[in-house]
């Protein structure tokens, strides 16, 4: 169950957005989408499909106070059968069970508040519930703590609040799983400090069922927030099918793949004689061959010239959390 969560900071309906969100769902197969802080005061199901990238979801929603806060869950109802939603401040609560295992799991996404008092308030509450329904959890989300002076950088570290955070992790049983990529979630404008806020928490009972997770930090492009990934690595979702996109006909050698394809000799000499929709088959039968090796090419293009934009973009990431560099080095230079 390929989770994503991201603290999105508002800003729904900018295409931007919702494409870059789109596409992580679509890259990394999502089965379950948590986002923070998306300051809708109503359920828009059109942004919610933008985000998703298709129409087949279920959906929970906390809504903002005022032009704070906000919550919403997406899921895939193939991989995850819903039983209930609850919805408390700061949490929304997923209540069902995963595709195949009847064991009750619930989904919780976060987003806790700043004062440490509220905080602790918070934690109290989840405990509970967990001590009230023992069951497999995920708990995800944007914490606004941090466990140790290492995560936070450029802003005041309060040891008491993340004494209190330690402590909710430990009594409930939960695994804050490890994070690859980035040492930090969360980056100011300027990038003069930084912060790992954000974070999957997961049961005992959840790490047997996905022995085989991987948790990734991803790039900031469109939040001071970064997304966060948990993969399981062995999932088969079998082949992928073979897809025309109107992007195509734009490209270079599109046109000519198509039209060398439609005439092309050794094809015309294998079809003397068929039935005309015998031939028209097996000419688009072939089309759709060359295209696949012509798609093939150019991926391969795209994709060193995206590599060669995230090396860089990694490098200008790891200076500005070195210390080495920032926003207003950038902007000068």
């Amino acid at each position: 169950m390929n989770t994503l969560s991201i603290n999105i900071g508002g800003g729904v309906k900018q295409k931007q957005k919702q494409s870059w969100i789109r596409n992580l769902c679509n890259e990394f197969k999502v089965s379950v989408l948590g986002m923070q802080e998306m300051k809708m005061l109503q359920l828009d199901l059109f942004i919610v499909r933008s985000f998703w990238g298709n129409s087949t979801f279920d959906v929970a929603t906390l809504s903002a106070r005022g032009r704070s806060g906000g919550l919403l869950t997406v899921w895939d109802p193939s991989c995850f059968h819903k039983n209930q939603v609850l919805s408390f401040n700061n949490i929304l609560i997923v209540d069902g069970h995963l595709s195949g295992n009847s064991s009750p799991c619930y989904i919780m996404n976060v987003y806790a508040p700043q004062e440490r008092v509220a905080k602790r308030q918070l934690w109290s509450f989840i405990s509970s519930f967990m001590s009230s329904h023992p069951e497999n959890y995920m708990v995800f989300g944007d914490f606004n703590s941090v466990r140790s002076a290492s995560e936070r950088h450029g802003s005041t570290f309060c040891s008491l609040s993340a004494m209190d955070f330690n402590h909710f992790i430990s009594s409930c049983g939960l695994n804050d799983y490890p994070l690859g990529g980035r040492a930090y979630t969360r980056y100011s404008k300027l990038c003069d400090s930084r912060a790992m806020l954000d974070r999957f928490l997961i049961s005992d009972g959840l790490m047997d069922t996905f022995p085989d997770l991987n948790g990734r930090v991803l790039p900031n492009l469109w939040s001071d927030h970064c997304p966060i990934i948990l993969i399981n690595d062995h999932l088969d979702y079998g082949p992928s099918p073979f897809k025309l996109f109107a992007s195509w006909f734009n490209m270079s050698g599109f046109d000519e793949v198509v039209k060398d394809a439609w005439v092309n000799p050794e094809l015309l000499g294998m079809c003397m004689g068929k039935n005309p929709f015998v031939v028209f088959k097996d000419k688009l039968k072939f089309v759709k061959a060359e295209l696949k090796k012509w798609q093939h090419t150019m991926r391969q293009q795209q994709g060193i010239e995206k590599r060669n934009i995230m090396v860089l973009i990694e490098e200008i990431d790891e200076e500005i959390a070195n210390g080495g560099i920032t926003l207003f080095y950038l902007l000068a230079g």
